[in-house]
């Protein structure tokens, strides 16, 4: 019993941070959210922000909507960096029902593969 109660310490001098620390990413996703949505005003039934993984949320998100299609943004990574991390755009595509537009930021490399379209990626006509 001793032991219990001194993991069950433990346990909660670790949660506590963990909470407020998620609790401040959220926040700074919903201010982040905000800001851009100033320049972009969008009914709020619109708006959804969501958690977890963006290759799981995406997918799980636009098929809950039944979107027609699923914009996200790219970050070019080095080739053995994809290895080690994967790229988020092949995992959605590859399990999204409806399309997907990939945007590119400022001063990305060409020079590295682009993820295909659904439509090249089964040979039609792009």
């Amino acid at each position: 019993p001793a032991s219990a109660a001194a993991a069950d310490s433990m346990t909660a001098a670790i949660a506590a941070p963990v909470r407020d620390i998620a609790a401040a990413v959220e926040q700074r996703h919903r201010e982040a959210l905000e800001t851009l949505l100033a320049e972009f005003p969008t009914k709020p039934e619109k708006i959804h922000l969501e958690e977890g993984a963006p290759h799981e949320t995406l997918v799980r998100t636009a098929d809950k909507l039944h979107a027609d299609f699923v914009v996200m943004g790219a970050v070019s990574r080095s080739a053995l960096k994809r290895v080690f991390i994967g790229s988020t755009a092949e995992r959605v595509l590859d399990r999204l029902t409806s399309d997907l537009f990939v945007i590119k930021p400022v001063g990305f490399d060409g020079r590295r593969p682009a993820v295909k379209s659904r439509s090249s990626a089964q040979g039609a006509d792009v």
